[in-house]
C-alpha cells in the first residue's frame, strides 16, 4: 500500500480514537462554556402549546411540508433495544429529552460549490442518532427538526455537520471540538434557572481541532433547544398545580 494511503488511514484512526477518548472523559457542558466551545442560554417559558412533546412521530410531517427541504431521508432514533424507553420488565422509564436542531449559521462553502448541509446529532452513542433533512445551497439553514431520546445518567450529547454530495458526503465539522459534551446537574443549575427543563445551546463547529469559519460571515455555529421530559432533579407536573410551567425542578428533601 502506498505511503500516502497508510498516512491517511493512520490519520483517520487517530482522529476517531481522539473523539472516543474525549467522549469517554465526558467534557461537561460547563467546561465547554468556560472554554468558549458553546454558548448556553435559558429558553423562555412556553406560552403556547402547538403540539405536546408526546407527539413524537408527528414532527417529521411538519418538516416534510417545508418546500425548501430536499427528499433526502431524515429520521429520529428508533428507540428500541439499548436505546429504548424502558429498562427491564415491567417498564422502568429511562430519562427522556426532546432535542430540536434549530438552525446552523455561517456554514462554509467551497469555490463554485455552495454547501448542501444536514446534521447528525445523538445522545450517548452514535446508534442513538437523528438526522435533519438536507438543504440545498444554504449556508444558514433553519432545520427546526426535533426528536426524542432516551438515556441514563447525565445527558451526553454530540453531533456533526455534513455537506451532501453526489459521490460521497463531506464532513464539515463536529460540534464543540468533537467528543461530545456532558450536560449534568451543575450545568442545569446555572443555565436552567427557571427550572422548566428548557434551555438552548449554540455549539461552534470544529474540524481537526480547528474552528470552522465562513470567510465572509464569521464562525460556523449550530443551535439546539433541549426539553427535559424526565431527568434527575426534574418531575412532570400537571398544569395549574402551583407552577406556571408544566415541567418543574424537584429537589429531594435529603439535599436540603
Amino acid at each position: 500500500m502506498p505511503k500516502a494511503a497508510w498516512a491517511c488511514l493512520l490519520s483517520t484512526a487517530f482522529t476517531e480514537a481522539m473523539r472516543f477518548s474525549m467522549f469517554e472523559q465526558g467534557m461537561t457542558a460547563s467546561e465547554a462554556v468556560a472554554k468558549g466551545l458553546i454558548v448556553a442560554s435559558d429558553s423562555p417559558p412556553k406560552t403556547a402549546i402547538p403540539h405536546e412533546p408526546a407527539a413524537f412521530a408527528e414532527i417529521q410531517a411538519n418538516v416534510y411540508s417545508n418546500s425548501t427541504t430536499s427528499k433526502k431521508t431524515s429520521f429520529c432514533p428508533t428507540m428500541t433495544g439499548k436505546n429504548g424507553i424502558c429498562n427491564g420488565s415491567p417498564c422502568d422509564v429511562r430519562n427522556l429529552v426532546y432535542i430540536t436542531a434549530l438552525k446552523a449559521e455561517n456554514l462554509p462553502s467551497q469555490f463554485l460549490d455552495k454547501i448542501d448541509p444536514y446534521m447528525w446529532f445523538w445522545v450517548d452513542n452514535k446508534k442513538n442518532v437523528a438526522s435533519t433533512p438536507e438543504y440545498t445551497n444554504n449556508e444558514n439553514p433553519v432545520f427546526d427538526w426535533a426528536c426524542p431520546f432516551a438515556y441514563d445518567g447525565d445527558l451526553n450529547f454530540d453531533g456533526e455537520v455534513w455537506d451532501s454530495d453526489i459521490s460521497a458526503d463531506d464532513l464539515v465539522g463536529e460540534v464543540a471540538s468533537g467528543g461530545g459534551i456532558k450536560i449534568d446537574e451543575h450545568f442545569l443549575k446555572d443555565h436552567d434557572k427557571d427550572g422548566d427543563g428548557r434551555f438552548e445551546l449554540g455549539l461552534f463547529i470544529y474540524k481537526n481541532g480547528n474552528k470552522v469559519t465562513n470567510k465572509r460571515s464569521g464562525d460556523s455555529i449550530v443551535r439546539f433547544r433541549f426539553e427535559l421530559l424526565k431527568a434527575p432533579g426534574y418531575e412532570i407536573r400537571r398544569k395549574g398545580s402551583g407552577r406556571v410551567h408544566s415541567r418543574s425542578r424537584s429537589r429531594s428533601r435529603s439535599r436540603h
